[in-house]
């Protein structure tokens, strides 16, 4: 009985520590162009004022989001098989740098480089995540990567020399 009774008791008091965590998952922002004063600086405070004061995000109609916005984001690396079953791409979708990826339970043999090391995405475009994504060819070593906002298109190679690595824009 005292052994369940300290089971309860502990388990009980750990429900209480992890209840204390608030987690936000969903951006809310001011659906008008005025800004609300904020009166207090305790998180928790201002993340209740901000949700009570907002509304939902609307896709089709642009917004303004005003000061700093900490949020989840998904999808900003996306990795494409290549016909080699020891090598992948790794996309990064927001900026468009692409890295080959070599696996293998040798040490020596597992490792990740360079294909694409150029800014693709100016200081002043969106930087968004899925802005980018890559398109294969009938060449195991060439494929598309697209830039799904504006439309650029990009030619890219991956090998397995330095030099074998490149992009070129198409215009």
């Amino acid at each position: 009985m005292k052994s369940f009774l300290f089971l309860f008791v502990f388990l009980f008091w750990n429900g209480c520590l992890f209840a204390q965590e608030i987690q936000r998952d969903s951006i809310k922002v001011d659906s008008n162009e005025s800004r609300m004063p904020l009166l207090t600086t305790e998180p928790d405070s201002v993340a209740t004022s901000i949700i009570n004061s907002t509304s939902t995000i609307d896709a089709e109609k642009p917004i303004k989001v005003y000061g700093e916005v900490l949020a989840k984001s998904t999808n900003r690396y996306k990795i494409y098989p290549t016909s080699n079953m020891y090598n992948f791409l790794k996309l990064d979708t927001r900026m468009g740098y692409i890295y080959r990826i070599q696996w293998s339970h040798e040490d020596k043999k597992r490792y990740e480089t360079y294909v694409n090391y150029k800014l693709l995405v100016d200081y002043e475009d969106d930087w968004v995540n899925g802005r980018f994504e890559i398109y294969p060819t009938s060449n195991i070593y060439s494929f598309l990567l697209l830039d799904k906002i504006n439309g650029r298109v990009w030619h890219c190679q991956w090998g397995f020399e330095f030099g074998e690595n490149w992009i070129k824009r198409i215009y």
